[in-house]
């Protein structure tokens, strides 16, 4: 694995799933299916909105699912500092494979490119 494959899957994953899996949760007709009473009441308010409104809404839980990958990886590659631990991350994949560098910064270009 390269970083550039563990960036492009964790943006599938945390920024592309999740904004279709919400999507699809909130476009949901059927009230009986939904378990949460937070999820209906969100699910309510969502379906009160015009088109324009619903977009802008999937527009800003996107921003916010990139905002806090971008935070992690920046916690990984060391340009965000995790509280009072400075102390550099290591992330290796299969036999010691540094994974550590510019993380945040692909998936960035990867958001730019959506």
């Amino acid at each position: 694995m390269t970083p550039e494959i563990l960036v492009k899957s964790l943006y599938e994953i945390a920024v592309s799933e999740s904004i279709a899996s919400y999507s699809s949760a909130l476009g949901q007709s059927n009230l009986e299916k939904i378990d949460s009473e937070e999820w209906k009441s969100v699910h309510q308010l969502f379906n009160k909105l015009s088109d324009k409104e619903r977009a802008s809404i999937l527009l800003l839980m996107k921003s916010i699912s990139v905002d806090t990958l971008s935070v992690v990886l920046g916690v990984i590659d060391g340009t965000i500092v995790a509280g009072d631990y400075y102390e550099d991350f290591t992330l290796t994949y299969n036999e010691g494979e540094n994974l550590v560098g510019d993380l945040q910064g692909k998936m960035l270009e990867i958001d730019d490119d959506q």
